[in-house]
């Protein structure tokens, strides 16, 4: 099912992190009383709107949703004995219960209904967690439509090369603030590749490039897979990729945040 990078981005963002197992136990074994109130529960699962009722597209490792058993292609039709059929709704009703909380799932798998009980544990930082998840791991690949730019849209043909990675989007003003220091850093480094992934509507894509004339490469994703391969539950996200096609740095955010990447970058390439 295509989905756009806003529709995910609003469906995903406050449940697609991962855990290291041991920051995980962590996070099960420390909520106190007042963690429980001010924090807030998550199932670890990524998701979309499904025929019945809420599809889930992905499980993440380490989350109340792996140790319950579920399955990507599940679909969720009721939460405690509640109808679920939009992915707001599902999102309300976990975050609104409470952290370590028994709640049972009712999904669909395949033409047969099952029912998944599973404890609710608080969310980490999301930050920490995407960082936990990416940095030192290598970059998930991607081979995509060139809308603008000299870099090959093949992740591949990358290799060997420090490579800074955006997510972004044209609605997104933080995004679109980036680019003009992006612009200015690709045109001073070109030794090192910067890359920006959008998963909008080419016409979009082609009449920004037109009007901001970027000097950095603009990438359409017409699936939106890579926004879920990459953890993207904020933008713009920024990741730094090393030589060896690890990612060795990531961030959200404009401003200082979208520099601390580029600085970042600049030490991996000299």
């Amino acid at each position: 099912m295509k989905a756009s990078l806003k529709k995910m981005l609003f469906t995903v963002s406050m449940l697609l992190s991962v855990l290291s197992s041991e920051t995980f136990a962590q996070a099960q074994n420390q909520v106190d009383k007042k963690t429980a109130k001010s924090g807030k529960p998550w199932l670890g699962i990524a998701i979309d709107k499904g025929k019945k009722g809420v599809m889930i597209k992905g499980i993440l490792p380490n989350t109340p949703a792996e140790g319950a058993g579920f399955m990507a292609g599940d679909e969720v039709l009721k939460l405690d004995g509640k109808e679920i059929k939009d992915p707001n709704e599902l999102i309300t009703i976990v975050q609104s219960s409470g952290i370590g909380q028994n709640i049972a799932v009712e999904l669909l798998r395949g033409d047969k209904t099952i029912t998944k009980t599973l404890k609710l544990v608080i969310r980490p930082d999301e930050l920490q967690l995407l960082r936990d998840r990416l940095v030192g791991k290598p970059a998930p690949s991607f081979n995509l439509e060139v809308i603008k730019g000299k870099e090959p849209g093949d992740f591949k043909k990358l290799a060997g090369r420090v490579t800074v990675v955006e997510f972004w989007a044209t609605w997104c003003p933080a995004c679109r603030a980036t680019h003009p220091r992006l612009s200015a850093f690709a045109s001073a480094n070109p030794s090192i590749a910067v890359v920006a992934i959008s998963d909008e509507e080419k016409p979009a894509l082609t009449a920004y490039a037109k009007q901001t004339d970027p000097k950095f490469t603009i990438l359409r994703d017409a699936e939106g897979k890579s926004p879920t391969e990459w953890m993207a539950s904020a933008i713009p996200m920024i990741s730094v990729i090393g030589k060896d096609g690890k990612v060795a740095f990531v961030t959200v955010g404009a401003g200082e945040a979208a520099e601390e990447a580029l600085n970042f970058a600049l030490k991996l390439g000299n």
